[in-house]
């Protein structure tokens, strides 16, 4: 969770070592961007909470996500809760609540989800 997916420096990078990195206009270093391509990495999301908020209920079903307002830092992208049903085309299956003091079901929720239409396996149709 403390890892960044953008690296500069020269040679191989270290995972131990990443860190936040914001890319200058005139860069003077090599940038190495980080790439998770298996298709079982479970990722943490926060869900949009438009029109609805998702509901424990909806657990093993998918969704769509939705760009949201990207910090600089990390990922924009948020769950969209209004797209929630059991279709097959759908970009991600709702795994769980992601356990954390910090979080809760309802407003701005942050969700366990497995991106559901991978290049390396087809759709799973929701429950």
């Amino acid at each position: 969770m403390g890892t960044r997916g953008i690296k500069y420096g020269a040679g191989m990078v270290d995972p131990a070592s990443l860190d936040t990195t914001i890319i200058p206009a005139t860069k003077t270093k090599n940038y190495y961007v980080l790439v998770v391509d298996d298709p079982n990495v479970i990722f943490e999301a926060q869900e949009d909470s438009i029109g609805n908020n998702l509901a424990v209920t909806d657990l093993s079903s998918n969704m769509d996500i939705v760009s949201g307002t990207n910090n600089g830092y990390v990922s924009g992208w948020m769950l969209d809760s209004s797209t929630v049903n059991t279709g097959s085309t759908r970009q991600v299956k709702l795994l769980g609540l992601a356990q954390r003091s910090d979080n809760a079901v309802g407003q701005y929720g942050k969700w366990l989800v497995l991106i559901n239409n991978h290049e390396l396996r087809g759709g799973i149709t929701g429950v």
